[in-house]
């Protein structure tokens, strides 16, 4: 019992992780520019685990150099879960509000590319309580009814609690967000 309050402790902070997941071009990386530019008075680390992907790193640093918040990046084709446990670290240690972590996109048929999110949220909830952790999968209105199946396989890998449906002004596709909800119940 007190080796599992003295692991539970270490675990403590009160920092909410947002994880934001999806597959190849769905805007990750630009939701989490626009989201951070409406955090105020919040101290935000955003973390590039899209380590694949010189152009997001990039994108990502300019979106949090412009809205003034900390980030936190590796190595190209680093393992994008040890780039999520330094920023885990980072977070913890200088207690931050915020920690969002952008990760690449992911093809939902890809066993492989699936279970590197699988690794990732593993890191987390070796730094953080399972309470801490927003898994947020962000999908594009113009896909319409595979937003479904896209739902179904992440949700399945990582337990998604939340969406972003992307790019709904130029397409009338998004009413497959109708069959999302109606599922989700």
């Amino acid at each position: 019992k007190d080796s599992e309050k003295s692991l539970l402790n270490n675990k403590s902070s009160n920092t909410d992780i947002f994880m934001f997941s999806g597959v190849n071009g769905s805007g990750k990386t630009t939701t989490i520019g626009k989201l951070i530019s409406k955090i105020n008075d919040k101290k935000v680390l955003v973390a590039a685990c899209d380590t694949f992907r010189a152009a997001a790193v990039e994108q990502l640093k300019e979106w949090s150099i412009k809205n003034s918040v900390d980030f936190f990046s590796g190595q190209l084709n680093q393992d994008p879960a040890s780039v999520a446990y330094g920023a885990c670290e980072k977070a913890k240690k200088e207690n931050y509000d915020y920690l969002l972590i952008d990760t690449a996109g992911r093809l939902s048929n890809n066993t492989n590319l699936i279970n590197q999110l699988i690794k990732i949220k593993s890191v987390i909830l070796k730094n953080f309580n399972s309470n801490q952790l927003n898994n947020i999968l962000v999908l594009d209105g113009t896909n319409g009814s595979n937003m479904l199946t896209q739902v179904e396989t992440f949700t399945k890998a990582i337990n998604i609690s939340g969406l972003i449906i992307t790019k709904l002004d130029g397409t009338a596709k998004g009413g497959a967000i109708i069959s999302i909800a109606q599922k989700s119940q």
